[in-house]
């Protein structure tokens, strides 16, 4: 009886350590267990993944990571961010009109007939923007 206790004990620490790796598996966004849709985090590496697309580095800095990321004749910006002002900030010195996909500490940018299509696979909001140049 007392084999039949460690065997017991065996799958039982089996089991738990199981659904613990499955949880935190789950919390990091590696595995998708309420059937919602999986989005980025904002990691340039990912994004291009899920983009299709080819990046190259264009700008590493503290607050912010650029990359040009190409796929056929296809080329969009993608850009992360550290915090939600400096993509703001970002966003308001750099793009002066048209429209780009707004997510999560990230940003596509590119010509509008690829921001639909970008949407689906990254999420995010389209916005557009119309200043005066002066």
């Amino acid at each position: 009886m007392r084999a039949h206790s460690r065997t017991t004990d065996a799958v039982t620490a089996s089991l738990l350590l199981a659904a613990a790796a499955a949880v935190f598996a789950w919390a990091v966004g590696g595995v998708d267990l309420l059937g919602e849709p999986d989005r980025p985090d904002g990691r340039l590496a990912e994004l291009a993944g899920r983009a299709e697309c080819r990046p190259t580095m264009v700008a590493e800095e503290k607050q912010y990571r650029v990359a040009s990321c190409e796929s056929g004749s296809r080329r969009i910006v993608l850009a992360t961010f550290a915090t939600e002002r400096g993509q703001r900030d970002w966003v308001g010195d750099t793009i002066l009109e048209g429209s780009y996909l707004d997510g999560d500490l990230w940003i596509a940018y590119g010509e509008p007939s690829v921001l639909p299509g970008l949407q689906q696979r990254l999420g995010g909001t389209v916005r557009f923007i119309d200043r005066p140049i002066s």
